[in-house]
C-alpha cells in the first residue's frame, strides 16, 4: 500500500514538474529558469482551477446529505454546472 501511494506521489510531482524542472526550481532554487517557470506555473494554475471548480459542489452535497433529500435543488442547474467542471477535469487529466 505504501509503495502505491509513494508511486502516485512521484507521478504527481513529475506531472507538475516535468523534465528536470523539480531539480531546477526546488533543489537548485533557480526560479528564473526560462522553460520551467511558465510550464510549472501553467500546470499549477490548471490544477488549482480544476480543484476549485470541483470544490464548489462540496457545500451543496453536504447539505443534501445532511437533509437526506435533494428537494428544491434543480436537476437541470446541477447538470449545467457539472458539465463544465467535468470537462475541466477531463481536459486536465488528458494533458
Amino acid at each position: 500500500m505504501v509503495d502505491v501511494v509513494k508511486e502516485k506521489f512521484f507521478e504527481a510531482v513529475h506531472f507538475v514538474f516535468p523534465k528536470d524542472c523539480f531539480e531546477e526550481l526546488v533543489l537548485k532554487l533557480n526560479v528564473f529558469h526560462r522553460e520551467c517557470v511558465p510550464l510549472v506555473a501553467s500546470r499549477g494554475l490548471g490544477l488549482a482551477i480544476t480543484a476549485g471548480s470541483m470544490l464548489l459542489f462540496v457545500p451543496q452535497i453536504l447539505k443534501i446529505a445532511r437533509a437526506g433529500s435533494a428537494e428544491g435543488v434543480s436537476l437541470v442547474a446541477m447538470i449545467i454546472g457539472l458539465i463544465p467542471a467535468l470537462g475541466t477535469v477531463a481536459y486536465s487529466y488528458e494533458k
